[in-house]
């Protein structure tokens, strides 16, 4: 545009007719082409965004379950699946590219009959000085075919934005749906301390202004306490850990911690442990450290040790912490790499270990080499722990017993057997050997 407008700015000034004629022909050029191309590349381009997602379903759908395709022989279908949403993608890819590409070779022609209208236009106005006239006929040729590609890459860039614009006004409407602006940069959060207590008062939460998921929670979390929290399949639970890690915010009540008010949830130093967790493709001390850059190795074999992990680490490979087993999840049994979450939890010291059903996958004898470590740390740390193994929970202080998103019980486990039929039909559900 810079380009087209400089020469036209000369030419205005030499031949004022010819270039009202140039601009005319230009401004008309691209409008006809680019309401031609607009609808069909805005189709296009929402269709391509639609076959992306289908091709990454069929790609998930595929390789997250890879154990069970094989198994059940189904390769063949997964891929030809796969196969016909890529050559939908790549059709669609291949007229997109054809249409951006055509313009230059509808420009270049109607350049040219344009070139042909300006000659005639410039010699009926200087036939009778030839010497102006060749010399006028050197300058709209030179300047033409230098607008020439101007113009097409005008064309070709109006055609890429349009090819483009559904994907980008989705990503504005986001943009300003989540108040993108008013996002700080992310800093490091100043930590409160917990030495006390933390108290929930009537605390409520909902999802999108709908049924209140938490309900007028109150709660009491001491100091060094083990908490179990169980229940049925979505009471809460969850929720209400999400609530206390400062993740969600809640719609009503008060926080004290230390007897301190807040209007929010303020960050706690905690450690999470979830049921799923990811390995790093890094040394065991950087999956221990977990997204520290200065890396105690004093800490991490201290984690290890409160880990019950460090003995079999030294023991197995020769470069210890500074080992890499992780590549392909080979090195590791699904018990050590859950020990090893708990490294992680603890490395940084952490007042309140979480545990979000973190032993629900796991078998009987690493499920108490689980429990074991939280023996272990309990009364060090406060420990809270989401369990559908309830055994992972026998020895806490005091279990909260949820249902419908509101506790319905505080007791430690002997006593809530006794006061809660629900929790007693829970154990009847799980099996479990009150023994």
């Amino acid at each position: 545009i810079f380009i087209f407008a400089l020469i036209s700015l000369f030419l205005v000034i030499k031949f004022p007719l010819a270039t009202i004629v140039t601009i005319f022909f230009a401004a008309v050029m691209i409008y006809v082409q680019t309401k031609y191309f607009k609808p069909k590349l805005f189709s296009m381009s929402q269709r391509i965004t639609t076959i992306s997602q289908k091709m990454n379903q069929r790609t998930n759908e595929a390789l997250l379950n890879l154990k069970n395709v094989k198994i059940s022989h189904n390769e063949k279908y997964f891929y030809d699946k796969y196969e016909e949403t890529l050559d939908k993608f790549y059709g669609i890819t291949r007229e997109t590219l054809f249409l951006n590409s055509v313009p230059p070779y509808i420009t270049e022609p109607l350049i040219i009959l344009l070139l042909f209208v300006l000659l005639f236009t410039i010699s009926m106005q200087t036939y009778a000085v030839p010497e102006k006239l060749i010399a006028s006929f050197a300058v709209i040729v030179s300047a033409i075919f230098r607008l020439a590609p101007c113009i097409s890459r005008i064309q070709v860039n109006i055609n890429g934005i349009n090819a483009v614009r559904p994907v980008v006004e989705e990503l504005l409407s986001f943009y300003e749906k989540f108040e993108m602006d008013s996002i700080q940069k992310i800093t490091k959060k100043e930590l409160t301390e917990f030495k006390k207590n933390i108290q929930f008062r009537d605390i409520s939460f909902e999802y999108n202004d709908n049924s209140l998921v938490l309900e007028n929670i109150n709660l009491e979390i001491k100091k060094g306490e083990f908490i179990g929290i169980v229940g049925l399949s979505g009471v809460g639970k969850t929720t209400l850990v999400d609530v206390f890690c400062a993740l969600l915010r809640y719609k009503s009540g008060n926080i004290l911690v230390d007897g301190k008010e807040y209007e929010s949830m303020p960050t706690l130093n905690i450690g999470y442990i979830p049921q799923e967790f990811s390995l790093l493709d890094a040394t065991i001390r950087e999956n221990v450290a977990y997204g520290n850059s200065d890396i105690d190795d004093e800490k991490v074999n201290d984690a290890l040790k409160k880990a019950q992990l460090y003995d079999f680490v030294e023991s197995s490979f020769e470069e210890g912490i500074y080992a890499n087993p992780f590549v392909d999840s080979i090195g590791f049994s699904q018990g050590q790499k859950q020990r090893l979450a708990f490294a992680r939890a603890i490395y940084s010291n952490p007042d309140i270990l979480i545990l979000d059903e973190a032993t629900s996958s796991l078998d009987l004898k690493t499920e108490d080499e689980i429990c074991e470590v939280l023996n272990n740390l309990k009364g060090e740390k406060t420990i809270i722990a989401i369990a559908h193994r309830l055994s992972t929970i026998k020895n806490a202080d005091k279990i909260i017993y949820m249902k419908n998103g509101t506790i319905a019980n505080i007791a430690p486990f002997e006593e809530l057997i006794n006061q809660s039929d629900d929790f007693k039909e829970l154990l009847n559900l799980s099996s479990f050997n009150l023994k």
